[in-house]
């Protein structure tokens, strides 16, 4: 694997424009956030400012990774949104294998973390668990690895969510077939002291979620560009929502046809950026950089040369806080 990832990260970061320490996934508490101007430098573990996750020739039994997220007010996950730099197939070329994407409920002792590698101690710690709420799965040709573009995968279930969450990844076929995925990710992972990135790593038949910081012995407190697609609990509700360190916003009307009204809040954050994207992860309105505060400002997106359909609207606060929102357009 360090082989393979090494010159995924060369030759990667040589034709995409980076500076020291930049990666698509800088962040300042528990949501990644990515860089401005497409800026990406993607590197093997442990090296200082970006990671990649490959699974080709992994000598530590790894099979999953998840990215835990806070969650302030009950709201409904549709499907996760994920950034990927990086991709290749084994020597075999085994066709049509998958990543499962799952989401978890955070369970107070849901992961280890270790305490000491000799001898080997551990003390639970909150973690994604044993129990998928729901899943999806995507193929590695979907992945979209040549655009700088978002990958999405759609859960079986919509499912209703009240509590801390986590968006987990399992990459075992891939593992077995030999290939490789590279998501982006950043080194900051600490976030109100805690640590909401995990390894998931499979000894015989047992199979363990540890916090990615300690299983690395302190080299590895990351974010990983993993995100919840969040839906508002009723479709035609104008309803706020409420997620990812105090960012409430309102999006409005829905369906819409020409125009979207998206009111926002943010207790840190003075600035904020929205992006709309099409459900394949493709960019179709460029980031929009507007003025926010603890008070609710209106912000207007035209959307009347957008067909009808579903889009994402991406909301990032410049102090890491992080939304992704269903929104449907329709010109009937």
């Amino acid at each position: 694997m360090n082989r393979i990832l090494l010159f995924l990260g060369v030759i990667l970061s040589n034709i995409l424009l980076a500076g020291p320490g930049d990666t698509l996934g800088v962040s300042f508490g528990s949501t990644p956030t990515f860089a401005p101007n497409n800026q990406a430098l993607l590197l093997p573990y442990v090296l200082q400012g970006g990671y990649i996750y490959g699974v080709n020739g992994d000598p530590n039994n790894l099979a999953g990774i998840a990215q835990g997220y806070i969650i302030d007010e009950v709201s409904i996950v549709e499907g996760a949104l994920m950034f990927i730099g990086a991709k290749a197939k084994g020597p075999a070329n085994v066709p049509n294998t998958k990543l499962t994407f799952s989401l978890y409920v955070m369970s107070p002792t849901g992961a280890l973390n270790i305490t000491s590698p000799n001898p080997f101690t551990t003390e639970s710690v909150e973690g994604p668990g044993s129990n998928a709420v729901t899943s999806g799965q995507l193929f590695f040709e979907e992945l979209d690895t040549a655009t700088l573009a978002y990958s999405y995968v759609e859960f079986a279930e919509p499912t209703e969510v009240s509590t801390n969450i986590a968006i987990g990844v399992d990459f075992t076929e891939l593992r077995t077939a030999g290939d490789t995925v590279g998501f982006i990710c950043d080194n900051i992972g600490d976030a109100v002291g805690i640590n909401y990135a995990f390894h998931r790593s499979v000894d015989g038949a047992l199979s363990t979620w540890y916090t990615s910081n300690s299983l690395f012995g302190g080299a590895l407190n990351n974010n990983i560009a993993i995100f919840p697609l969040m839906a508002p609990e009723d479709p035609s509700s104008i309803g706020a929502q409420l997620a990812f360190g105090g960012l409430k916003s309102t999006v409005y009307p829905n369906p819409a046809v020409n125009s979207l009204n998206v009111s926002l809040s943010m207790e840190r954050s003075r600035n904020a950026n929205l992006t709309l994207l099409q459900i394949n992860g493709n960019e179709v309105v460029s980031s929009l950089e507007v003025a926010v505060g603890k008070e609710s400002t209106t912000h207007q997106i035209d959307i009347s040369g957008l067909a009808s359909g579903n889009y994402i609207l991406l909301i990032e606060g410049e102090n890491g806080e992080r939304m992704a929102r269903k929104v449907i357009i329709s010109k009937d």
